[in-house]
């Protein structure tokens, strides 16, 4: 979800205790997933609640804030929140572990954008558990119920396809949430298939997501010392641990747009991610580069796929002096960047 999404999220979530006048929990005993750094998450929220973000970059804004922010939360609480995402599997996991996680008669409140899946979501929920109400706000829907004595199996299934599995047909690891992570994606193969023959030394695969394009690298690049694979994502870098199991690999669990790339490297490989929420967002992608240009040796080289219609050639002239495609589909180009600027 986007940034504006998930602070239109958590304050319309957060509001709806006072707007149903359900309790608010104690310090410490409420548990927020896919929680975000927000106006809305005052100082008593923030000591009542122990947080969830697996993003980097959001992970640390809740940290400003000193709330107590985990890339997984486990205990027993008296309430739990959960931030929807587009995914519905991914969803569905959040509010089945949420569930597991509050105590019986417990409150569970969610809450998502309307165009990105909630109501589906809630569907799916209040067919298994019975809601004690919903709301609309800020294009937003919220829905809450009480966690009942016996939780029903299928909230057991719904964790099990939202965790890391093997997927078929070959058998890479990956969770619903994570870049095509059902799949090898078509532009990640063609970048794949068209790696400059020069390509060695230290390396780093930029939003590397469950590890495809960094394996392929390693694969076939003998020359390469080292390679990082960086990607904001936890989960995407749980993934990739497993799908990577080369010695020249490092895992960075690093936000490229507000951190940079650790850098300096030889070579920097990306398929650099454009979505957040629903619609597009070029600017994620334009960061990466940026980032890429500035974590590079000199005389070093960028190598990037994109969707034809993203429109990263001005990002890259301002930074590179020389740029060239290395292929071309009627979907993807994968584009070569030198001579940093």
């Amino acid at each position: 979800m986007s940034d504006a999404e998930a602070a239109a999220g958590t304050r319309v979530l957060l509001e709806t205790f006072a707007a149903a006048g359900l309790p608010r929990p104690g310090p410490g005993r409420g548990v927020f997933l896919n929680a975000v750094a927000s106006p809305a998450l005052d100082a008593e929220w923030r000591r009542a609640l122990v947080c969830e973000q697996t993003h980097k970059g959001r992970h640390d804004a809740l940290a400003r804030l000193s709330c107590d922010v985990r890339v997984q939360a486990g205990g027993a609480f008296d309430a739990g929140l959960v931030l929807l995402t587009k995914h519905k599997a991914a969803a569905l996991a959040a509010v089945a572990r949420a569930a597991a996680m509050v105590a019986p008669g417990g409150v569970l409140a969610c809450a998502g954008a309307r165009d990105a899946g909630a109501l589906s979501v809630q569907k799916r929920v209040g067919a298994t558990i019975a809601l004690e109400g919903q709301r609309f706000a800020a294009h937003q829907r919220a829905f809450w119920l009480r966690r009942p004595e016996a939780l029903p199996p299928v909230l057991a299934d719904w964790q099990a396809e939202g965790a890391l599995r093997r997927v078929a047909p070959d058998g890479h690891v990956a969770a619903p949430g994570v870049f095509a992570w059902d799949r090898v994606d078509e532009g990640s193969q063609l970048l794949a298939d068209h790696l400059p023959d020069e390509l060695a030394g230290r390396v780093a695969d930029f939003g590397c997501g469950w590890g495809y394009l960094a394996a392929e690298v390693l694969r076939r690049r003998h020359a390469v010392a080292s390679l990082d694979l960086i990607d904001a994502e936890w989960s995407a870098l749980e993934a990739a641990k497993a799908n990577v199991a080369d010695p020249r690999a490092r895992f960075l669990w690093r936000d490229l747009a507000t951190e940079g790339g650790a850098g300096p490297y030889d070579w920097i490989v990306t398929n650099p991610p454009f979505h957040a929420g629903v619609g597009a967002e070029p600017d994620l992608g334009r960061a990466v580069l940026v980032a890429a240009a500035r974590a590079l040796k000199p005389g070093g080289g960028l190598v990037l796929v994109a969707n034809r219609q993203m429109a990263y050639e001005r990002t890259l002239d301002a930074h590179f002096a020389a740029r060239q495609v290395l292929a071309e589909t009627p979907r993807y180009k994968v584009l070569l960047a030198t001579e940093v600027r």
